[in-house]
């Protein structure tokens, strides 16, 4: 079921453990209830410390997938993913608290400006318009999950920016008489780079970039770019075609 890690890989030793593990619950290989190996014995398969498997357990346990029961193994737990439908009106923040989990916002940056000639032609908004920008890193519990930059008029910018930390922005918009009614989005893979501290993978490692406009009604009062963790997020979809 399992294989020994790739040493010679750039992705951490214990998250290629996570990412073993994850893969046999998509396949069906783990079912829920079933107890994996003791410690020693996944050390010896997976050609790794203690330490590390240690690490991946603890990641796989924040997550949900695992439980660690004294005089009893490591049970595997039906884990509710942090899955994203780029469509549904649900926000991250709503996501990460529906998984049981504590949904922690940390507010990396604001700064007020002026839409130049570039950021327009990317972004939707005029030239000249007055705008605030918001960084802000988002963990669910202790697992980072996604790194949100939003641009925004700032004239509905009407909250205390210091309440971002404890609710989501699309809550604090509608607040203000503010909700998505249409959104347009891409999604691009890209090197983790700066991102990588946050996310604690390598800065080789590839990470999922979304570029979002979102819109009430006829005006667009966002544009985001936020870049997501190769391993704590995923993105779905359901497709239904209609053979009437």
């Amino acid at each position: 079921m399992f294989a020994a890690v790739d040493h010679s890989n750039s992705m951490p030793l214990y998250l290629q453990v996570v990412a073993q593990v994850n893969e046999e619950l998509r396949r069906g290989a783990l079912k829920e209830g079933a107890f994996l190996p003791p410690e020693p014995e996944l050390c010896r398969i997976f050609d790794i410390g203690r330490s590390t498997l240690r690490r991946a357990m603890g990641h796989l346990e924040s997550l949900g997938t695992i439980s660690r029961r004294r005089g009893v193994g490591t049970v595997v737990e039906k884990a509710i993913p942090l899955a994203y439908r780029p469509d549904a009106p649900g926000t991250i923040f709503e996501l990460i608290g529906a998984s049981m989990r504590t949904p922690v916002t940390r507010l990396l940056e604001t700064r007020e400006f002026r839409v130049e000639e570039e950021l327009s032609a990317a972004s939707g908004f005029p030239v000249g318009m007055e705008a605030i920008y918001l960084k802000r890193e988002r963990s669910s519990t202790n697992l980072p999950v996604a790194l949100l930059e939003n641009m925004l008029p700032r004239e509905i910018v009407t909250f205390d920016l210091r309440e971002l930390e404890r609710r989501s922005l699309e809550e604090l918009l509608t607040l203000g008489g503010i909700r998505q009614r249409h959104a347009e989005y891409e999604f691009a893979a890209e090197l983790a780079g700066d991102v990588a501290e946050f996310f604690e993978i390598p800065r080789d490692a590839p990470v999922l970039v979304e570029l979002r406009k979102s819109y009430g009604g006829d005006r667009q009062y966002s544009y985001n770019r936020n870049t997501y963790h190769p391993l704590n997020y995923r993105v779905r979809g359901v497709l239904d075609v209609d053979q009437a």
